[in-house]
C-alpha cells in the first residue's frame, strides 16, 4: 500500500484536527478538506 507514503501528511492532519486547528497549507493546497477526514462524509453513510 501507500501507507508509507501517507503517513506524515496523514499525521500531520489528524494532529491539526485534534487540536481543533486548521489543516497545514501543504494539505489544504492539494485539496485534502476537514469534511473529506470526517467520520460523518457521505462516503460512509450507508444506504
Amino acid at each position: 500500500g501507500c501507507g508509507v507514503l501517507t503517513s506524515p501528511a496523514m499525521g500531520q492532519a489528524v494532529a491539526a484536527l485534534a487540536q481543533r486547528q486548521a489543516l497545514p497549507d501543504a494539505l489544504l493546497a492539494r485539496g485534502l478538506t476537514r469534511e473529506a477526514l470526517s467520520p460523518d462524509r457521505a462516503s460512509l453513510q450507508s444506504a
